[in-house]
């Protein structure tokens, strides 16, 4: 009897710390799986903190960005009117009144990062009778874009200082009229073109709106965005379209 119940107090001493290493280590388990938890919970945070900042980087750098576009295009805008006012007094009013349509777009966009073709190309529309205005049949500008193609994005203003640098760069003359063709390129882009005739003399800030544009497909995180292509008498500049 004595031998027996010894075993059974031996048994019973085996159980309890059997349970007591199994309670041990559930409550290891329990305590490390709540570490993980949190230590997750904090990465997710840290993690949430940096995007957040990274989005608000990106934000002010396309804020610079489009600084850069509004003021360059009215002080160009200034100067043809100016222009206007020596030699076409006559067509300096319609001038005005769609350069306050432009602005009036430009306004209702500014806080966009990217706008519709269709959007684009009725800003274009404006921009172009400014431009026919100053330069009348020295400058021609063909736009072929198919429909389907309309509800597509592009950065805000792409086209208009595509067009802008068109004329800012090549000389617009009688002797020697700009071409300026604005096409479906296939695979989701557009083509800008213009017969190459580059003025021999050019501003301090030659390149800069290209650059503005290609730095705002880097900050949209599209690769290769932007190509250009020039040789002899031919400049062009494809552009990527985003997703409608």
């Amino acid at each position: 009897n004595s031998i027996r119940g010894e075993s059974v107090n031996i048994n019973r001493e085996t159980n309890f710390i059997l349970l007591f290493i199994r309670g041990s280590v559930s409550i290891a388990m329990i305590y490390l799986i709540q570490y993980m938890l949190n230590l997750n919970a904090r990465n997710q945070s840290v993690l949430m903190q940096n995007q957040m900042l990274k989005t608000e980087n990106i934000r002010a750098q396309f804020e610079i960005l489009r600084q850069q576009i509004s003021p360059h295009f009215l002080f160009n805008s200034l100067s043809t009117l100016r222009s206007m006012i020596r030699s076409a007094p006559k067509n300096a009013e319609n001038f005005v009144i769609k350069l306050s349509d432009i602005y009036r777009l430009l306004l209702q966009n500014k806080e966009k990062d990217t706008v519709t073709l269709k959007e684009e190309l009725e800003l274009i529309d404006d921009y172009s009778f400014l431009l026919f205005s100053r330069y009348e049949n020295m400058l021609s500008i063909d736009i072929d874009i198919p429909d389907k193609l309309l509800n597509h994005n592009i950065p805000t203003f792409s086209l208009q200082l595509l067009l802008e640098n068109c004329v800012k760069h090549n000389i617009v003359s009688k002797e020697k009229p700009l071409h300026i063709k604005i096409y479906d390129s296939g695979i989701d882009s557009i083509s800008v073109e213009n017969n190459l005739q580059q003025k021999v003399v050019t501003t301090g800030d030659s390149g800069l709106g290209l650059q503005n544009l290609i730095k705002r497909y880097d900050l949209l995180c599209v690769t290769e965005g932007i190509k250009v292509f020039s040789d002899e008498s031919v400049f062009r500049v494809k552009i990527k379209l985003l997703g409608p």
